[in-house]
């Protein structure tokens, strides 16, 4: 999948390599902020079952807000809050 969102900003979007590594830094931030403190905590809180399906939930709904890419598209309307949401479910989905 990162593979593909790549290719399609680089070649269709027309961004620079560096701005897509600014892109995807964000998601990579909001999961090592989120992972070690707040979805330990809450896993051993309410069971590690909650956690892992509520983070497997996230990431499909980031999935699916991928697909509203287009060549006109703002990245703050679509991809941002679609890593940011799929960043999350990643967290939930591996920290226990």
């Amino acid at each position: 999948m990162t593979f593909i969102i790549v290719t399609n900003l680089q070649k269709v979007m027309n961004y620079s390599s560096l701005i897509i590594g600014f892109a995807f830094a964000l998601a990579g931030i909001m999961f090592a902020l989120s992972s070690p403190y707040f979805v330990s905590r809450l896993s051993h809180k309410i069971g590690a079952k909650f956690t892992l399906l509520s983070g497997m939930v996230m990431m499909v709904i980031g999935s699916l807000l991928l697909v509203r890419i287009s060549p006109r598209m703002n990245y703050f309307v679509v991809l941002l809050p679609a890593f940011v949401i799929f960043a999350k479910g990643v967290s939930f989905a591996t920290s226990h």
